[in-house]
């Protein structure tokens, strides 16, 4: 039987549409939101202690936090292809589907830390090279990220178990988890930057040993949580279904490796070398001057906040619209999709004149030469401008189009906006042209453009649309 638009079912149904929409958005997005939020304000106070030991440490940190981002790219890909095959496994009531998407990515991210811990530990003044021709940058810099590199391993078990957690409607355990890493990083790094007078400043390396122990924290805190969980066979708080237990279990039979591949591969491949395109522009950054990488340094306090801002609706894309398609409800995913689009974008326009009329308090509290400041300032500038532009790649690229599993499309997107405008556009204004840093980072920022460009039409045409999780296997939805 067909309803008629405008028919009493017809509306009944759009109205347990929407209360089905704002419920999910409540359950995943606030509790991301929030904790982004917390953790990008505890990131600004941070920087400002890290901003008063100067230019060279601001700079330092910066390039370490470049190759950081390349780990942290591997991690959460890995996690983020669990996340769509849990969010469709939940949809579809399939809870060996979902233990083996979790237990299978958990082994891969734990190989990727021990080796980035190895690198890390090993020769962290040769890849800190990579990044600056400034030794006393380089140095501060390698004697940062042996420290942090302490902590990748607890990062990857809690960023799996994070996944889960949202998938199954539990976000908040994360949010709290969050919360007593940031307060704990923020504590440590004012005892360890500056010292006591029962303790030592140790500077640098105190604001690595800091975001070190809160990476246990957080760790710990979501583990502990996760075992009590298991052990009850459902969430301690009621969110899960019964039927969403998480069974025990890795992908060994070859549909379901290939399946897992299929999501897993193009996905790694595609943030990857997006993050890869990162470190070029940092190392674009870095070589046009110290005071160059300093001001964008400065920027990522505020930048980051704004994005936490808005974090959430990328990742309630992923799972609302995932669960949908599990479901086998194709109108309902792109109606979530073009719902969580206009929402983003009328939020990000409002943010990004905050910024600008921010930006000149924003600077004055960092202890910086003047013309950094001046810097920072222009850059700022730009970022608001091309933000709304990044919130909408980022709800579609990393929530809508994710959500249907083939995330070759994320690869294609990745490589020819990163790869084939912003990394020429950077090298071509920043070595050829010789044009100040503003100017190169809004060459650069025209990758946004070109993924924008590729992105919409392809959300239009439900191409991304696929279902991983029925009770039969893989089918597409088209």
């Amino acid at each position: 039987m067909t309803t008629r638009p405008d028919s009493p079912g017809s509306r009944t149904s759009c109205t347990d549409s929407d209360s089905r929409f704002r419920r999910e958005l409540r359950r995943i997005a606030l509790p991301v939101t929030l904790q982004f939020l917390l953790q990008s304000s505890f990131s600004v106070i941070d920087q400002i202690m890290i901003g008063q030991l100067g230019t060279v440490s601001v700079a330092a940190i910066g390039i370490a936090a470049n190759f950081i981002g390349l780990y942290n790219t591997l991690v959460s890909s890995t996690a983020g292809a669990a996340s769509i095959i849990l969010a469709q496994s939940i949809g579809a009531r399939n809870p060996q589907q979902s233990g083996k998407a979790f237990y299978s990515s958990l082994a891969i991210m734990t190989v990727v830390s021990f080796a980035f811990a190895a690198v890390c530990g090993f020769a962290p003044a040769a890849i800190m090279g990579l990044y600056s021709s400034d030794p006393a940058t380089v140095g501060a810099a390698a004697q940062y990220i042996r420290i942090y590199a302490l902590g990748f391993i607890p990062q990857v078990v809690e960023n799996i178990i994070a996944v889960y957690l949202r998938c199954t409607d539990a976000a908040k355990v994360p949010l709290y988890a969050g919360i007593g890493a940031a307060v704990t990083n923020t504590g440590l790094n004012l005892v360890l930057i500056f010292g006591t007078p029962l303790t030592p400043a140790l500077g640098i390396r105190g604001a690595a040993w800091a975001s070190t122990a809160s990476q246990f924290v957080a760790c710990l805190a979501v583990l502990a949580y996760f075992l009590r969980a298991r052990h009850a066979g459902r969430m301690p708080d009621g969110a899960a279904h019964p039927e969403w237990e998480l069974r025990p279990g890795v992908y060994r039979d070859r549909q379901g490796l290939r399946t897992f591949a299929a999501v897993l591969t193009p996905m790694v491949a595609g943030d990857f070398l997006w993050q890869l395109g990162n470190n070029v522009y940092a190392s674009v950054y870095g070589h046009v001057g110290t005071m160059a990488m300093a001001a964008m340094t400065l920027i990522n306090p505020l930048t980051t906040l704004v994005f936490g801002a808005l974090a959430g609706l990328a990742q309630a894309a992923l799972l609302m619209v995932g669960r949908r398609l599990g479901e086998g409800d194709a109108d309902g995913a792109y109606a979530t999709g073009r719902r969580l689009l206009r929402d983003g974008f009328l939020a990000s326009l409002a943010i990004g004149v905050i910024v600008v009329l921010l930006r000149g308090p924003y600077v004055s509290i960092f202890d910086v030469d003047p013309e950094v400041r001046d810097t920072t300032r222009g850059i700022l500038i730009v970022f608001a401008v091309l933000f709304p532009l990044r919130v909408v790649n980022m709800i579609m690229s990393s929530g809508i189009l994710r959500s249907g599993g083939k995330t070759n499309y994320i690869m294609a997107i990745s490589l020819l906006g990163t790869w084939c405008v912003g990394v020429p556009l950077g090298l071509l204004s920043a070595f050829a042209l010789h044009w100040p840093i503003v100017v190169v980072y809004a060459m650069v920022s025209q990758e946004e453009a070109a993924k924008f460009l590729i992105s919409l039409p392809l959300f239009r045409s439900r191409r991304w649309m696929h279902r991983l999780a029925s009770g039969q296997g893989a089918d597409s939805m088209q």
